[in-house]
């Protein structure tokens, strides 16, 4: 087993002043320095990032090498960071565990980094693909640049936590994604993980699924937060659909835009509330309700219906109480029927 110091941790970023991904980073890098302490930074950027987080990266003492990647002004933010990211094994030797920015580490990476497989990831959503739901969404996403694409595997992987060995699998492997993402976003696809699916389906499934406690995702991973390892936050709720409202799905309590608002605002000293959740990162979760993928109201949630019903008590409130007032006298009918024929 080789020297904690030698465990290489990559963080890819993109930033600027119109959103919060350098706050995540930072936040991100202090949870993973306060569980792994002697773990290697290294932080890739573009150029005009690079140029903007300098002095703070010095005055808040953040260890990390920092690597700046120049890109033609014409170029966005989002491609920016996508070719960084599939660009990664080619930057960085060694083996190295990849971590995207809205993560919070809640427990010791030392297990992952003993994994001998080439590309490691967990699946996206926790679960396989379903025939009637996810499946036939990806499928159609690739043939927009892979028309002969038919999906052929369950497992479609979650890229916000990859670890990789400096092998050559793995670098034929990121060689062709970094290929076939920059071939898919000429025909407008701004998303690394279909290109991911289909690469890894084309090389015979190179990637090995992973246990889900090194990338809990907080829409689907409640059962892996007990043991996790990397919480992936999946974002901040940022502002809402004019038409649907606040519709946030995200159960921890750091996926929320005003704290990092706060962090910036008193010039990134660690508030109170971050510094809870840093220091209880399982136990920091929103009162919420989990429904079961199986059950029938989580098919009523992922429904048209229930998007409609949404935007009608988003745009239309009056309209929306009325149809609930309606509806529960219906519902009272109904019981007071059902009652009657209980009784002797």
């Amino acid at each position: 087993m080789s020297d904690e110091a030698n465990r290489k941790i990559v963080y890819v970023l993109v930033s600027s002043e119109k959103d919060y991904y350098f706050e995540e980073f930072l936040i991100s890098y202090y949870s993973l320095k306060m569980y792994n302490p002697k773990t290697d930074v290294w932080l890739i950027t573009d150029d005009i990032t690079s140029q903007r987080i300098e002095k703070f990266l010095n005055i808040l003492n953040v260890d990390v090498h920092k690597v700046s990647i120049d890109f033609a002004s014409s170029i966005s933010p989002r491609l920016r960071s996508r070719y960084i990211k599939t660009s990664i094994r080619e930057i960085v030797s060694g083996d190295f565990l990849y971590l995207d920015c809205d993560t919070l580490i809640s427990g010791s990476l030392e297990e992952v980094f003993e994994l001998k497989t080439p590309v490691n990831m967990v699946l996206d959503e926790h679960r396989k693909l379903q025939k009637e739901e996810r499946s036939k969404d990806i499928e159609k996403k690739v043939k927009i640049f892979e028309p002969s694409f038919r999906s052929l595997y369950d497992r479609y992987f979650n890229s916000g936590v990859i670890f990789c060995r400096d092998c050559k699998e793995a670098h034929d492997f990121f060689d062709e994604w970094n290929k076939e993402y920059k071939k898919s976003n000429q025909y407008g696809n701004l998303q690394d993980q279909p290109p991911l699916h289909f690469v890894n389906i084309k090389r015979k499934c190179v990637i090995t699924e992973i246990d889900g406690k090194f990338n809990c995702q907080m829409d689907r991973g409640v059962k892996y937060l007990h043991d996790a390892r990397v919480i992936h936050y999946l974002g901040l709720q940022y502002e809402t659909n004019k038409a649907i409202g606040s519709l946030s799905y995200l159960m921890h309590e750091i996926a929320n835009k005003s704290l990092f608002e706060e962090y910036r605002k008193k010039h990134y000293v660690i508030t109170e509330d971050l510094d809870r959740i840093m220091h209880n990162p399982k136990g920091s979760i929103k009162d919420s309700v989990t429904v079961p993928t199986d059950s029938p109201i989580y098919r009523i949630l992922n429904s048209n219906s229930f998007l409609l019903l949404c935007v009608q008590n988003n745009l239309f409130p009056a309209w929306f109480r009325l149809k609930e007032r309606i509806l529960g006298k219906q519902l009272a009918l109904y019981r007071l029927l059902k009652k009657k024929r209980h009784k002797v």
